[in-house]
């Protein structure tokens, strides 16, 4: 379980180095993402999620995130895309 210090800890790293993008994991809820964020916002950050990441779980069968390789290049973009 998540505390609020966790939370504040969390915030302040990503606040003091300046880290400009955050990504979710698809099989994980963004509730403590999005508190992550607003905390370091609170302390002058300027972050955006930058997308969805698969992990645990890849995309639907049928789907180019479906497969390995197609996860991992729908990864690749999302990075880059989330970094630029």
């Amino acid at each position: 379980e998540v505390t609020t210090a966790d939370i504040d800890r969390v915030a302040a790293i990503v606040a003091d180095r300046g880290v400009r993008a955050v990504f979710v994991e698809s099989s994980v809820s963004g509730q403590t993402l999005e508190a992550v964020l607003a905390a370091a916002r609170n302390r002058g950050a300027e972050i955006s999620i930058g997308g969805e990441l698969f992990s645990d779980a890849a995309g639907a069968a049928g789907t180019p995130e479906g497969t390995y390789v197609g996860m991992l290049r729908a990864n690749t973009d999302r990075i880059v895309a989330g970094l630029r």
